[in-house]
């Protein structure tokens, strides 16, 4: 194979493995943080909306910290030749995949339909469905209950997000590009590394 066509397609095991990752430290931190944090902090029991206190102290740190791990991950892997590459296109996919999500969720509140609601949450991952189903069980309920219901996303969080894991992915990146190069350019110029 030709080491172009091998560059290609690490870079695209790198923006895999990245957005797995991404997707796996979010469903292993934020379901328990849910199960752990008292209702009236994760939910208005009123609206049923979740509150901006779990969206800053819970849910923007573990998803900031998933995309820095992600974004370090994918550097790791594009490796020295691909590594910017790798990560530009990380970015495109969380904000392309973190879009369609918002557009889709959107869309469902605006229309009524639940069901797309609940196609824009899960956006490829099972992350809503298991917070369901742990949510109901610890309450004691049916999953199809009310008192079950997961808190519904602000719209400025579900537009956020995106661009929140970008960033992380950016900061990941730049991790590993600060590592690679030394912590301090050789000349003491910065605007190299």
């Amino acid at each position: 194979m030709s080491p172009s066509i091998l560059l290609v397609i690490r870079i695209a095991i790198g923006v895999l493995a990245g957005y797995l990752a991404m997707a796996t430290l979010v469903l292993l931190t934020l379901v328990p943080a849910t199960m752990l944090i008292d209702l009236d902090r994760l939910r208005d029991p009123a609206t049923g909306v979740m509150t901006s206190w779990f969206v800053f102290m819970v849910e923007w740190p573990v998803s900031l910290f998933s995309a820095v791990i992600g974004g370090v991950i994918a550097a790791l892997v594009g490796g020295r030749a691909g590594r910017e590459t790798t990560l530009r296109a990380l970015v495109i996919f969380v904000l392309v995949v973190g879009g369609v999500a918002a557009v889709m969720e959107i869309a469902g509140r605006l229309s009524g339909d639940r069901a797309l609601v609940v196609e824009g949450e899960l956006s490829g991952t099972d992350v809503e469905e298991v917070e369901a189903e742990a949510f109901a069980a610890r309450e004691g309920v049916t999953a199809t209950d009310d008192a079950a219901r997961l808190p519904i996303q602000p719209i400025w969080d579900v537009i956020s997000l995106p661009l929140l894991g970008a960033l992380g992915v950016m900061l990941g990146g730049r991790v590993v590009q600060r590592a690679a190069v030394g912590l301090a350019a050789p000349n003491g110029d910065d605007a190299h590394a």
